[in-house]
């Protein structure tokens, strides 16, 4: 492995303040994708699969709290999740997630190094699925691009979710 490799994963590792778990799940979705088999609809399905059991660790570990506003609820997900940065917005039924991209901790691309053809971000499907088994009337609002349609978009060094509740 070369010196100069090793500096940036340092530099990486310390600017987004990583720990060993960021990492390797990082890593993992990254080796995925070196697989041919991932994609943002695999990476959907999945995450709504994984939340399904993490929604509920984070109850018992009273890290969440259904009822209160979605935007606190999100808030509280990343929280216990150590996302990275973030900031989150509302417009009557549209809940605004912007991440800071270069301090999220668990992006494929930043943090495993992967070369990705298509997003495949985990928060998209993982807060969707979150959002509804605590009872909000949640799902997905993506932005629309002439035919493409994003779950996420990237702009001003920040990753874009949004979120439909009612």
């Amino acid at each position: 492995m070369a010196e100069g490799e090793l500096e940036e994963l340092r530099r990486i590792a310390e600017e987004r303040k990583l720990t060993p778990c960021h990492g390797f799940f990082a890593t993992f979705v990254a080796a995925l994708n070196e697989t041919g088999v991932l994609n943002p609809g695999v990476v959907k399905f999945v995450t709504s699969k994984a939340a399904e059991i993490l929604y509920k660790y984070l109850l018992a570990m009273g890290r969440v709290k259904p009822g209160v506003a979605p935007e606190e609820f999100i808030d509280s997900v990343l929280k216990a999740l150590d996302w990275g940065e973030w900031s989150i917005q509302r417009e009557d039924s549209i809940v605004h997630l912007k991440v800071v991209t270069d301090k999220c901790k668990y992006c494929p691309k930043g943090v495993g190094r992967a070369m990705l053809p298509a997003p495949v971000c985990p928060l998209p499907g993982l807060l969707e699925k979150m959002l509804q088994l605590a009872g909000y009337n949640a799902s997905l609002a993506p932005e629309r691009h002439g035919t493409e349609v994003r779950l996420v978009v990237k702009r001003e060094g920040r990753c874009h979710i949004r979120f439909k509740i009612g």
